[in-house]
């Protein structure tokens, strides 16, 4: 089975529209489940805090582009 979905970040600020996006850095932001058990692999809470996966949001107004 596999689970996927995608949303939009959108956002009106000082009525500048915001378009967002979502970067993960480090470690992918993907979880294996192995049926029967409750073992996730990787399990992010045993892992080093250095070696879990971040995501970043990043802003962008789309008048000029900046960020």
């Amino acid at each position: 089975m596999n689970l996927e979905g995608s949303f939009t970040l959108i956002a009106l600020m000082d009525g500048t529209t915001i378009n967002g996006t979502l970067r993960v850095e480090g470690t992918p932001l993907v979880q294996r489940y192995n049926k029967g058990t409750a073992v996730f692999i990787p399990d992010f809470e045993t892992l080093a805090e250095n070696n879990r996966p971040t995501v970043v949001v990043i802003l962008r107004d789309i008048s000029d582009g900046s960020v």
